[in-house]
């Protein structure tokens, strides 16, 4: 999905690179101290400093400065939010080969921000970073193969083929993807286990659907050892992020009595807030509390609702239910 990368930043990603133009001795040194001022090194941490020197350094033509710069413009840090002026800079740094400021440049193409929004162009980005082998460009590429986007063909093998550089650098989100593909054999053969790798590794850094997904194999056992109560706390802390997945997964224990006190009410407030996000999953068991009365008072006509609304999101089971 676009914006990944900026999600996930805490900092100004700059990646060294060899640079052209300026006095590079010069540049470094403002590119230090704006570092130093970023993060409180040895001076009292001051954003609007570490925009000045940052600024500095870009203007001498030092890639480095330049991604920095787009970053702090991009949200605001230091200074005036600009999305036109974040472009701007991710562009001069991206001409150079800094693989980060391809990759968000990328993103800004993705998205429309600060530039027309253009996927074609985004994929041309993403290619460019992703063979320098920076791992958020190869996520990024992966991600328009697996859904046909950026003009690029509908290819789950080649996205896999982009997760997998990205995994093995540790990318939580790529390890996220790469396990679901290995869950549902797209692009690569069936493999639950591995899935379940994948998985585990991009749940410890703290990806919500990843745990999500984990809770779901360790409660059915598919790729581990089945694990009620492995599949409650990696749910938990799914849901504890809002995720709705997580929500259903967890809803769902609670429901089943697995791994947790079988409690009806907490199953019904953990669905009600993943059917709200538009989680078939949960709509679905929603429907099945209500047709039993679990946690709510029966009643078919909700059950019949709450079935139709999973269904048409395309939820097997709620066709089925909906059937008999």
């Amino acid at each position: 999905c676009a914006f990944s990368l900026m999600a996930q930043a805490t900092s100004p990603q700059t990646e060294n690179q060899t640079q052209s133009g300026g006095t590079p001795g010069d540049a470094k040194q403002e590119l230090k101290l704006a570092e130093d001022y970023y993060f409180g090194r040895g001076v009292p941490l001051d954003y609007k400093q570490a925009f000045v020197h940052y600024k500095n350094a870009a203007d001498q033509g030092f890639a480095e400065g330049q991604t920095a710069l787009g970053y702090l413009y991009l949200n605001g840090v230091g200074v005036v939010q600009d999305d036109a002026q974040a472009a701007l800079w991710y562009q001069r740094a991206a001409e150079q080969g800094n693989p980060v400021a391809q990759a968000m440049l990328g993103d800004l193409y993705q998205v429309g921000r600060g530039v027309t929004r253009d996927q074609h162009t985004a994929a041309d980005w993403y290619r460019r970073s992703a063979t320098q082998g920076f791992a958020g460009g190869q996520y990024q590429l992966g991600s328009l193969y697996l859904n046909g986007e950026g003009g690029l063909p509908k290819d789950p093998a080649e996205a896999a083929t982009w997760f997998k550089s990205a995994a093995d650098q540790g990318y939580a989100l790529a390890q996220k993807d790469l396990g679901i593909l290995y869950l549902e054999g797209q692009g690569v053969i069936q493999d639950s286990a591995l899935a379940a790798n994948m998985f585990t590794s991009a749940a410890k850094s703290g990806v919500s659907e990843a745990q999500a997904f984990l809770a779901d194999l360790y409660a059915s056992g598919r790729g581990v050892i089945q694990d009620y109560e492995q599949a409650v706390t990696w749910a938990r802390r799914s849901a504890d992020q809002n995720d709705p997945l997580g929500q259903f997964e967890l809803a769902a224990l609670y429901a089943l009595g697995n791994g947790v006190k079988r409690d009806y009410a907490e199953a019904y407030k953990l669905a009600t807030a993943g059917a709200k996000r538009n989680s078939t999953p949960s709509q679905f068991l929603l429907a099945v509390l209500y047709l039993v009365g679990g946690g709510v008072p029966q009643s078919d006509t909700e059950a019949v609702a709450w079935a139709r609304r999973a269904a048409e999101g395309g939820f097997s089971y709620a066709q089925h239910l909906l059937g008999q």
